[in-house]
């Protein structure tokens, strides 16, 4: 019975077979499209971008780049960052190519998660070493700056953001010192030196309390704190309270002629504030004499209101401190999507809008000589050998010129050609 039954359906298994192959050939043959977009756009073979990238053609850069923007608008980013890629890998010579890479970092900063603000830091870094002198390069290297600047926690946190900040802007300044971006650089700038001395101060006061709660048995790592954030950050609000420690420091380790200095500098600097009068006694007691203070701090408050109890306390809950950060890309916006840069690159034709300085930004160079070494010179093939023959050594004057055996004085000599005017004597 089992035998009959088996070949009454044989028919039917065989035409079921063929069906499941040929289906599973067609699943095998659309499911990841070109480049693997089609995983990305959720598979199959009916993926509306199928057409716009498996074939080149001339004007489809711009059809890319124009469906990205639209993706990127619509919060797609992994989308957007596929069409974009197309255009790098498929259209070298496209004009839309660097404003596409731009693009790729933009969608990795309005994303805005940690991970995709260490990519996006990243791509804008990648962006800035092609095209250093782009009209857009110093809006990027500021924008590089912001996207440390949004992962820099509370000054009792990890600190590392805010160094990469500092290391940023300040690199900002060095290399576009005629930028127009640079009064937004210097409020940025301030406000990541002022959460770098917060952090050293905090230090500085536990080492401070130790000593006086009888944990410790010297000031010197409160003063060391002290003394990095009145070298570095000038322009620290809480500078009157770390200017009082550290000269209290060095009247505590009986060193009066370094607490003078500093106390003296907080009665100069910082005279509305309530611990320069008792600078003032520290000094009268020390026998020093209390200095004017500067007309340009008289008219100024001695520091700004706190954030207060509930402040403080949303602050500890969030891990954040306030900043001035755009959160808007360099050419996307999220604030206004129709008056960006990148709007106004597709109506272009993938070039900036003529309000744009086309000229190239003037930066200065780093530091540090970043050209590679000279290429040596080949070496000689060691199994050619060359005869020398050795004269014995000739009296008189050294013969120099064409020949050898006539003395010096006899040689003529060709005039010396004298440099040009305008010669510094330095290398090009």
């Amino acid at each position: 019975r089992v035998q009959v039954a088996m070949r009454e359906t044989a028919r039917d298994r065989r035409t079921n077979a063929v069906a499941n192959t040929n289906n599973s050939k067609t699943k095998k043959k659309g499911g990841g499209g070109f480049l693997g977009l089609g995983k990305i756009f959720g598979g199959g073979g009916d993926d509306k971008y199928d057409e716009l990238v498996g074939t080149v053609a001339p004007g489809r850069d711009q059809q890319l780049f124009a469906e990205a923007t639209h993706e990127t608008r619509k919060d797609n980013y992994e989308t957007a960052r596929a069409l974009y890629s197309v255009i790098i890998n498929t259209y070298p010579d496209s004009v839309y190519l660097p404003l596409a890479k731009l693009a790729i970092a933009d969608t990795f900063y309005l994303e805005g998660t940690t991970s995709a603000l260490i990519q996006a830091g990243q791509a804008y870094q990648d962006w800035f070493t092609f095209f250093p002198t782009h009209p857009l390069s110093d809006d990027v290297m500021l924008k590089m700056g912001e996207v440390e600047m949004r992962r820099m926690a509370l000054p009792d946190r990890d600190i590392s953001p805010a160094r990469k900040a500092e290391q940023r802007l300040k690199a900002f300044m060095q290399q576009f010192p005629k930028s127009s971006l640079r009064p937004e650089v210097e409020i940025r700038l301030n406000e990541v030196q002022e959460n770098l001395a917060d952090h050293d101060k905090n230090i500085g006061d536990q080492y401070f309390n130790k000593y006086y709660a009888h944990h410790a048995n010297n000031l010197k790592g409160a003063q060391s704190r002290y003394r990095e954030v009145v070298e570095k950050y000038p322009h620290y609000t809480g500078m009157a309270e770390v200017l009082y420690r550290l000269g209290t420091t060095y009247m505590e380790e009986e060193e009066p002629d370094e607490a003078t200095k500093y106390f003296q500098q907080l009665v100069r600097k910082h005279p509305n504030c309530d611990l320069a009068e008792k600078a003032k006694e520290r000094l009268t007691a020390i026998g020093a004499t209390a200095p004017d203070p500067d007309p340009s701090a008289a008219a100024q408050p001695c520091a700004p209101p706190g954030p207060g109890l509930m402040g403080g306390i949303m602050r500890q809950i969030s891990g954040t401190v306030p900043k001035t950060v755009n959160k808007d890309g360099v050419i996307i916006s999220r604030s206004s999507k129709d008056n960006d840069i990148i709007a106004e690159v597709i109506k272009h034709g993938g070039t900036l809008p003529d309000s744009f300085n086309m000229i190239p930004v003037q930066r200065t160079a780093p530091g540090r000589d970043v050209r590679p070494l000279p290429t040596p010179a080949p070496k000689k093939d060691e199994g050619t050998k060359k005869d020398v023959s050795l004269e014995p050594t000739r009296s008189g004057a050294p013969a120099t010129g064409s020949d050898p055996t006539k003395p010096a004085a006899t040689q003529p000599t060709t005039p010396a050609t004298p440099p040009p005017a305008n010669n510094s004597g330095v290398k090009p």
